[in-house]
């Protein structure tokens, strides 16, 4: 017989073509696995991997396994009598648990697995034990038990597809395994692109997620806009969705030429900031009112305490607007002076108007706004959006949402992302960084009301983003060095819940004529 100079065993570990190794061998995970266990269950880190062999079990031999495990709990808890325990209590409800597997599994709604799986580590000798032993901990604590001999047999990789160390429900064996499930496929799923890993298709119906919110983050230049554009193109021919933009730059108007929008000149137009939003209390809308006349006029924190009462009486009390500006005037006339104008100077059309109703897609074209004024006409445009009532599903895009998440912003721009959710309204986020998300609680919030996240390139990759993400150093150093446009495609990092993947966006010739008009 050869002999293999290339293998050498050791008493803890064994030698391989150069490499120092060792092995855990899993040998029980629980029937059903929740599975926020996916991300827990190994780390992705250098020098560890996992084996796994799998083997689908028939529907009769699988309805046998499990009537035999209920079986043994049976008699656990009818010898038990009346003792109340944990270890008890557990026992019921593994037997709830097995009694509803078998269920499924003679409907066909779930599927065994034979599963067999070993964990592999490379290291330094002195490294390997230590690691062994942490991982064990580690795993334990979320009901999956390691086999840890003191030895790294290799033979244990020539025994994985013929030994069965247990069995696992399909649904949990999806829940569990540390890798994604190399496509997704949503029915009325819109399609994003390719991951990267598996150059396998995704097709994401964002109205099948928590929320159906999305950020788009990344530096200028490396292609957010674009990005938007043609998911906004994409969303348009599945779902038939109105889409209104609002688009501080002017950049947005070939994809809304193709959505049929219109054109809406909010500078010139009437809309009565001092009309209660309905789904707002007194309070709340007080605090809106704020945060629009702060960013025009120069309040101090005076005029700021002056308002808050006087508007806090005037939405509590259903007063008439000639009795704001009158309780104004007479508590500070130096106050009233400042916000005078949008009572009865020039920008009155921001108390004596009226919202119009408008319906379909719209984009509202802030492209030859003063940067000074963005912030204030980015509000009142969400404050348009926000007013107007439709059965239909409406996708709402903030470009440059990053103008918004100042103290004076971000608290109704957080209650309008809240509120969109019941509302049929599903808001693209587009802004330059997700660092930007992480400097208050309110902003956080966004972050986490958001269910789908794109990140691009980003120059600072912080700790909060490594955190949040919960990126390796693989994807961090993607997110910094490679993310982005090249020119014919979009690199950018996915996440949802549940699944996560470097995705390769790419458009057509059709497409691409369709969001730039250019041939």
């Amino acid at each position: 017989m050869k002999r293999n100079y290339n293998f050498l065993q050791r008493e803890n570990y064994y030698i391989k073509d150069g490499s120092i190794k060792t092995i855990s061998r899993v040998w029980n995970i629980p029937y059903s696995v929740h599975e926020n266990f996916r991300m827990r269950y190994i780390e992705d880190s250098e020098g560890t991997r996992i084996i796994i062999h799998l083997k689908p079990v028939s529907g009769d031999l699988a309805w046998s396994i499990v009537s035999r495990e209920i079986s043994k709990v049976i008699p656990e808890l009818e010898t038990s009598g009346n003792i109340i325990s944990r270890e008890l209590e557990k026992k019921k409800l593994e037997r709830e648990n097995l009694n509803i597997l078998k269920e499924e599994i003679t409907s066909g709604a779930a599927k065994l697995f034979a599963f067999n799986a070993l964990i592999g580590f490379s290291d330094f000798p002195r490294k390997l034990t230590e690691r062994k032993s942490n991982l064990k901990k580690h795993l334990s604590k979320i009901g999956i038990k390691t086999e840890n001999k003191r030895y790294g047999d290799y033979r244990y990789l020539s025994r994985l597809e013929t030994d069965v160390s247990f069995y696992i429900e399909s649904k949990s064996l999806a829940s569990i395994l540390p890798i994604n499930r190399g496509y997704l496929l949503d029915y009325n799923g819109v399609f994003i692109g390719i991951d990267s890993s598996t150059e396998s298709p995704i097709f994401l119906n964002r109205y099948r997620l928590p929320s159906s919110h999305q950020l788009v983050l990344g530096m200028t230049g490396f292609g957010k806009s674009y990005l938007v554009k043609l998911m906004l193109y994409r969303e348009k021919i599945v779902n038939d969705t109105d889409v209104i933009i609002i688009d501080p730059m002017g950049e947005y108007g070939k994809i809304n030429n193709f959505t049929m929008g219109k054109d809406l000149d909010l500078i010139n137009r009437g809309i009565n900031i001092f009309k209660p939003m309905e789904f707002m209390s007194p309070k709340e809308n007080t605090e809106r009112v704020i945060s629009l006349l702060s960013l025009i006029f120069n309040l101090s924190e005076n005029d700021k305490g002056i308002l808050d009462a006087e508007l806090t009486r005037f939405f509590e009390g259903n007063m008439e607007l000639n009795s704001l500006m009158e309780a104004i005037n007479i508590r500070n006339k130096e106050t009233f002076n400042k916000i005078s104008p949008i009572f009865e100077g020039s920008l009155k059309m921001f108390s004596k108007g009226e919202s119009e109703e408008l319906s379909g897609s719209l984009r509202i074209n802030l492209g030859e706004v003063p940067k000074q004024l963005l912030p204030f006409y980015m509000l009142l445009s969400l404050e348009f959006v926000m007013r107007q009532k439709s059965k239909r599903r409406r996708i709402v895009v903030i470009d440059e949402s990053h103008y918004l998440l100042d103290e004076r912003t971000i608290v109704t721009l957080e209650r309008y992302v809240r509120h969109a959710r019941h509302d049929n309204i599903s808001m693209i986020m587009v802004s330059q960084s997700a660092n930007d998300f992480f400097k208050s609680k309110f902003s956080v919030s966004i972050l986490e009301n958001c269910s789908i996240h794109i990140l691009l390139r980003h120059q600072n990759v912080s700790e909060e983003i490594v955190d949040f993400y919960h990126l390796d150093e693989n994807l961090k150093y993607f997110i910094k060095y490679s993310a982005g446009f090249d020119g014919k495609e979009t690199w950018g990092y996915m996440q949802i819940p549940g699944f996560r993947a470097i995705v390769k966006i790419k458009s057509s010739a059709d497409e691409h004529e369709k969001i730039e008009g250019i041939h």
